[in-house]
């Protein structure tokens, strides 16, 4: 919970950081429960064949450029987000940019079968787990990260992939809406919990899921 605040501070500053705390306790303990969704790839749209947008997948470090890593570190520490950055790529984690007049505009990951973290049930090789997705400021209102995921489904459909999953909080309306439209369907409504190096799932009723 921390990071997040300090991350808001920097970029809002002291007065808006404190209107926000609230928010971000509230997300980080009440609200911290996520719908999980997951998407049968042999079940999918093509892609606009107008496709005005350029995607870009990278599976090492070293093909990254200047200007997408830049988009990567982005208001946050360079040498904390570089050695993530490495260590995501050792585990076989594979980020997808989406791009527009060499402007990155967002970026998501993926990796398959076993997620950087732990999740909330184990995944089979023909599994792949969406992480970490994001449409910058500036571009977000235009429908861009459903037009990146569509992408990204497809392609992972194209290399042999059966189901791919993706969580998101319980407050993030948006994403869900827009992972709907995306036809992910819900299969459940889990929190995690940390205690004594061990990770435990906490499941809800799947009837008590509303959309």
């Amino acid at each position: 919970m921390y990071k997040r605040i300090i991350k808001y501070y920097k970029i809002n500053g002291f007065r808006k950081t404190v209107g926000r705390v609230p928010t971000v306790f509230l997300r980080s303990t009440l609200l911290n429960k996520y719908y999980l969704y997951c998407h049968d790839l042999n079940n999918i749209v093509e892609t606009n064949e107008n496709f005005s947008y350029e995607v870009a997948v990278k599976r090492f470090v070293d093909e990254i450029n200047d200007l997408e890593n830049k988009s990567l570190v982005k208001n946050g520490n360079r040498e904390l987000c570089e050695f993530k950055l490495s260590t995501r790529f050792d585990k076989g984690a594979y980020v997808w940019f989406l791009k527009s007049g060499g402007e990155v505009l967002g970026f998501i990951w993926s990796i398959r079968k076993k997620p950087v973290s732990p999740y909330f049930f184990p995944l089979s090789n023909h599994d792949v787990h969406l992480f970490d997705n994001e449409i910058f400021l500036d571009y977000r209102g235009k429908g861009l990260n459903s037009i990146l995921v569509s992408h990204v489904l497809n392609g992972l459909r194209e290399s042999g992939f059966q189901s791919a999953y993706i969580e998101t909080a319980i407050w993030n309306t948006q994403e869900q809406k827009s992972l709907s439209k995306m036809k992910f369907e819900i299969i459940g409504l889990a929190r995690k919990i940390a205690l004594w190096n061990r990770v435990y799932v906490i499941w809800e009723q799947i009837d008590l899921i509303s959309g």
